[in-house]
C-alpha cells in the first residue's frame, strides 16, 4: 500500500503486526506529518528554519491549534510521549531480536549508539 497508514492497517491485519502498534505508528505518524505540513506551509517550504524564540505567535498557536494543544509546549510534549512509544514499539519488534540474533549497531565517533 502506498500510504504508511493503509499499510499499517494491512500489516495488523495481516497479524503480521499487533493492532494496538500499528494504531500508535499511524497515529504518531499521522501528528508527525501534519506538524511538518504546517511548517513547511508557514515557512517556505523549509520547515528546518523554523525558531520558536522568534516564530510569530500566530504561527506558534496554529501549528499547536491545529493538533489539539493549548501550546507548543503541549505540541513538543505530546510529539515526545508519540515518538518514544513508537521507538519502544520498534526496538521490541525490530532492535531486540536482531540484536538476539547477533546484529550489532554501528557507532558513531565517540563509541556511542547514533
Amino acid at each position: 500500500a502506498p500510504h504508511p497508514a493503509e499499510m499499517l492497517r494491512r500489516a495488523a491485519n495481516a497479524g503480521l503486526l499487533n493492532h494496538a502498534d500499528a494504531e500508535c505508528l499511524r497515529t504518531v505518524r499521522a501528528l508527525l506529518s501534519d506538524v511538518q505540513s504546517l511548517l513547511r506551509l508557514t515557512l517556505n517550504g523549509d520547515e528546518s528554519t523554523f525558531d520558536e524564540a522568534v516564530a510569530p505567535e500566530g504561527q506558534r498557536r496554529l501549528i499547536a491549534a491545529t493538533e489539539g494543544a493549548a501550546d507548543l509546549t503541549e505540541l513538543q510534549a505530546r510529539i515526545a510521549t508519540e515518538t518514544a512509544a513508537a521507538r519502544a514499539i520498534y526496538r521490541r519488534i525490530v532492535e531486540e531480536p536482531a540484536r538476539a540474533a547477533g546484529w550489532k549497531p554501528r557507532t558513531d565517533d565517540r563509541g556511542s549508539e547514533p
